[in-house]
């Protein structure tokens, strides 16, 4: 790996070395044969408050789908309907309706105050001005996850500054017999 002038590596080849372990990793638990197909990263704080968060089996699972087409950062996922009936195995009526209750969930509203919702819908036209498949926006459950992870690392400091210091006792001293 070359240095720069300051011995750090450039972006590309952090960005490089970053991405390889994970590759590896993952083709090594899973095989080469299905990773090459791709993968999708998942907050790990989206299973474990799950149940927080008041999410379905159903809506996770559906969330989880919208992740598989989120690629850029910036390029809001826009699978159709009836492309995400047909992963999930389930009909396109099915599918509006959950996406429809992650749209209105009421909890981030109760629980902090912020807009309603884990994602947004945003309506996209065709060029002759048809309906094209919709934009789901997925950044009001990052905002929501975000907040979990802030109050749980609050928490935990909070916990620390009540707990007592803990003070190390005085090693006793080795006496060594007078000769």
């Amino acid at each position: 790996m070359s240095k720069g002038i300051r011995g750090e590596s450039s972006l590309k080849e952090e960005q490089g070395m970053a991405l390889q372990p994970n590759k590896r990793a993952l083709e090594e638990r899973w095989g080469s044969s299905l990773t090459r197909r791709g993968w999708t990263a998942i907050p790990n704080v989206l299973l474990e408050y799950q149940g927080r968060l008041r999410l379905k089996d159903q809506e996770v699972i559906l969330l989880l789908h919208l992740m598989k087409f989120w690629w850029e950062r910036d390029q809001i996922p826009y699978p159709s309907v009836a492309t995400l009936a047909k992963h999930l195995g389930k009909d396109e009526r099915s599918v509006r309706r959950a996406l429809k209750r992650l749209e209105d969930h009421s909890y981030p509203q109760e629980e902090w105050g912020l807009e309603p919702g884990y994602l947004r819908r945003k309506p996209r036209k065709k060029a002759h001005g048809g309906q094209d498949s919709n934009g789901f926006n997925l950044q009001p459950l990052k905002r929501v996850l975000e907040k979990l992870v802030k109050e749980e690392a609050d928490f935990k400091e909070a916990q620390q500054q009540r707990q007592p210091i803990k003070r190390q006792a005085a090693k006793p001293r080795i006496r060594l017999p007078m000769p």
